[in-house]
């Protein structure tokens, strides 16, 4: 009975730390799509500029996790676990959005989102097909990080259940 209880209070911890990120992308994507979609012909506030900021911080991890991937370049991950698993959600999140069809590598894909992102926060010129795709981007990101809390409180829930029937 106490080994089953130590394997679901590690399953706790790692189902904890995933939740944790998925939830903070997950708004943070929310976020953004909402400003995007709000914010065409108008100069940010900070609030909104620091939040681009952000979300151009997890295109980085993003392009990381892609350079990884496409060049086996494992030197440029700073934190491997987080650079992958970005990568992977942005992978999904292309897809969902059909901007994956586009020729060009993942990783310029992802830079080109980034610097868009970049020019939304500095209201510099940017073409509405692009804010489209990259509002579509974060709008897709953003539901694959709440399924992944949704999938994990299911994860959690089985796992007591477990430990309460044994």
């Amino acid at each position: 009975m106490l080994a089953a209880t130590r394997k679901v209070s590690f399953m706790d911890r790692t189902s904890a730390a995933a939740v944790g990120e998925s939830s903070r992308y997950a708004i943070l994507a929310a976020n953004v799509s909402k400003v995007i979609s709000t914010s065409s012909g108008r100069t940010l506030d900070p609030v909104e500029i620091k939040l681009m900021e952000r979300a151009a911080e997890l295109l980085d991890k993003i392009v990381q996790g892609s350079q990884f991937i496409e060049h086996n370049e494992a030197y440029v991950l700073s934190d491997p676990r987080e650079n992958l698993f970005t990568f992977d959600h942005a992978i999904s999140a292309l897809q969902r959005a059909n901007l994956s069809e586009n020729k060009s590598g993942l990783t310029d894909i992802f830079a080109l989102i980034k610097d868009d992102l970049h020019r939304i926060a500095t209201n510099s010129e940017i073409e509405e097909s692009r804010r489209l795709v990259v509002r579509q981007f974060f709008e897709a990101l953003c539901e694959l990080f709440y399924r992944d809390i949704a999938d994990s409180s299911v994860s959690i829930q089985e796992s007591e259940f477990e430990t309460v029937s044994l």
